[in-house]
């Protein structure tokens, strides 16, 4: 926080002082969240948490959202469908574990791999 208190503080022309705004803007409430909270809950089961959230307030952030998902969705191993049930198995909801855990069962059964989409968002 000091280096952007004395990056703020300096005089720059309009557009970089802007795009300076704007890099600490985010990083006060995007970024700082999302690592703060990562290193609270740094369990494997809690990635896909994680990334929901980031996602979540990069949509609440407003600017320059396209690039910003373009750097999650090169990142987002949390979004794998593996991860998706590792989460779903260790969820509060008595429902969700028992639904991952009947789903674990028929791959297992079946002898199937896990289809593995491509990332995407929605605005």
């Amino acid at each position: 926080s000091r280096v952007l208190r004395v990056y703020i503080s300096c005089s720059y022309p309009p557009a970089l002082s802007d795009k300076i705004k704007t890099l600490a803007t985010y990083i006060v409430q995007v970024y700082y969240k999302s690592y703060s909270e990562a290193k609270s809950r740094a369990d494997l089961v809690y990635g896909t948490v994680h990334l929901f959230n980031e996602v979540q307030s990069i949509k609440s952030f407003g600017a320059h959202t396209d690039l910003l998902m373009n750097c999650v969705q090169r990142n987002a191993f949390y979004a794998h469908p593996h991860s998706l049930i590792i989460a779903a198995l260790a969820d509060e909801d008595a429902n969700v574990r028992s639904t991952a855990v009947n789903l674990v069962l028929k791959i297992i059964a079946t002898d199937q791999e896990l289809p593995v989409p491509p990332p995407t968002y929605q605005h």
